[in-house]
């Protein structure tokens, strides 16, 4: 692969999706999450950690029956761009999550990596309610932030390097941001 910067709107080639499938799911594998696929969707913006289920009447116990982990299209070719990315500064040894408002110019790799870590943290907070038999995990309240924290530690540095295959040097690092 190139040190190039992947070219806005082109499509994502074989060896790229295939990539970025292959990380996402290894950060799940790791995590205990291998169960959850992931879906990549070319022709969508939206990125997503989809969950449904419900709640077995006799026991009360919650039932999950079905999710994954879905990536736009358009947001992994930087034709769209989310509204904001939660970032943690590499010199923070406290961890603070701070957020970047309208990252255009930010490093698609910061992007994609941060919104990876973002969805598999979604996943990991909710399967910890679930195990805990819990269903009122809020979408960015205390669980998930603690969830992408500590994803955030062990996974993106690597996955940011490895992004950069894909997406190359171009832009400006989220740390310039926070």
């Amino acid at each position: 692969m190139s040190w190039k910067k992947h070219t806005y709107s082109q499509s994502l080639t074989g060896k790229e999706v295939t990539l970025i499938r292959d990380l996402t799911r290894g950060i799940l594998r790791q995590e205990g999450l291998s169960h959850i696929p992931v879906r990549i969707k070319s022709g969508v913006w939206s990125t997503a950690y989809v969950v449904s289920g419900n709640r077995d009447r006799l026991t009360r116990e919650w039932k999950i029956d079905e999710e994954y982990i879905q990536l736009g299209g358009k947001m992994l070719t930087g034709s769209l761009y989310p509204k904001r990315i939660y970032y943690i500064s590499i010199y923070d040894s406290d961890y603070r999550v701070r957020l970047i408002a309208k990252p255009k110019d930010v490093m698609m790799a910061d992007i994609i990596g941060s919104t990876i870590i973002e969805e598999i943290a979604h996943a990991v907070s909710s399967n910890k309610a679930f195990r805990q038999r819990r269903a009122d995990v809020k979408s960015h309240g205390a669980e998930f932030t603690s969830s992408f924290k500590e994803l955030w530690r062990k996974y993106f540095i690597d996955l940011k390097y490895k992004l950069l295959d894909i997406y190359g040097y171009n832009g400006i690092s989220g740390e310039e941001y926070i």
